[in-house]
């Protein structure tokens, strides 16, 4: 449904933001009756992909941690969402899945001429074009991106067959099942933080985005392993760019890192909070902006909300 630059679903993009990698799954629709579902570890209550959000006098609410899903790789709702995600009465995402949020994140990432080569420069533009190709944007389309765009879709996994992005599917999902649906951040809010980056350090991620193609490819299959083995702490794309920069720039790309994951997690809360005061809400989060110290997680724990995870469930035979 989104609007398409070549064949890439811009939706996919933008889970890719901030904290790593669009969250792509293979699902089956949720439904009264049995669905396939991917077959899960025995894991410890403390590992979960799953969380369940308390407070008194409402109902529960839950959150799903998401990833990207890299070519030859293939992931499902764990048996333990299908009960949580049925009895939501409210559905929500990171942003809207609609047509002005598509048109927006084109307007954004997208110059009226094509200007890329010349920022670049020409040899590294020929270095970027195939790695853009290869995540369904060519030539024609890559000479106009912004540079800023260019680090987000390199930090994209790239695609195998196309799989529609879990948020996408949720939006579709809450209008069939006539359940409200609520978004937690605009398209443009969660570009900004790359907007914002200095015009020198775009440049020094694109270089690294190259020369560290097959390390970080490398990187985001373990991720998909990771989460597919309820490891979802592990899963921290700018970490893996961080190690891979120089060391000389790893400083200041910790810090601008932490900084924004830091003020995301308070940012959602504040946006969360109306929705998490009715209860009954089910909305999913990227894996890596959920964990660690900064992450929504703790930042909803220390407003007083009680955070459990949800233990995995053995697939029904």
């Amino acid at each position: 449904m989104f609007v398409r630059v070549a064949t890439l679903s811009l939706t996919a993009t933008l889970f890719t933001l901030l904290v790593g990698c669009p969250a792509n799954a293979e699902k089956n629709p949720p439904a009264k009756t049995a669905s396939k579902v991917a077959k899960a570890p025995a894991a410890a209550a403390t590992k979960a992909v799953l969380w369940k959000i308390e407070s008194k006098n409402v109902g529960p609410s839950w959150v799903l941690a998401t990833v990207a899903t890299p070519a030859g790789h293939e992931a499902e709702f764990k048996p333990e969402v299908e009960p949580a995600l049925l009895s939501a009465k409210y559905i929500g995402t990171e942003f809207y899945s609609d047509m002005n949020s598509s048109v927006e994140l084109a307007q954004l990432i997208l110059t009226k001429e094509a200007t890329l080569a010349k920022i670049l420069g020409e040899e590294r533009f020929k270095q970027v074009v195939p790695m853009l190709e290869a995540r369904g944007y060519p030539r024609a389309v890559a000479d106009k991106l912004q540079p800023w765009a260019v680090v987000m879709l390199l930090m994209t996994p790239k695609a195998g067959k196309e799989i529609p992005p879990m948020d996408e599917y949720l939006y579709q999902y809450s209008a069939e099942m006539q359940k409200p649906y609520f978004a937690i951040e605009s398209v443009g809010e969660q570009l900004k933080p790359y907007q914002s980056l200095a015009a020198d350090k775009q440049i020094v991620l694109i270089d690294t985005l190259i020369k560290k193609a097959p390390e970080l490819d490398q990187a985001n299959s373990r991720n998909m392993t990771a989460y597919i083995g309820y490891e979802v702490e592990q899963i921290q794309p700018l970490a893996q760019l961080e190690a891979a920069l120089p060391s000389a720039e790893q400083a200041w790309f910790k810090a601008w890192h932490h900084e924004v994951k830091a003020k995301r997690s308070q940012s959602m809360l504040e946006r969360l909070k109306p929705a998490l005061a009715k209860g009954d809400i089910f909305f999913t989060m990227h894996a890596s902006q959920l964990t660690g110290e900064d992450g929504l997680l703790k930042t909803l724990q220390k407003a007083g909300y009680t955070v459990s995870p949800v233990p995995a469930v053995a697939a029904s035979k």
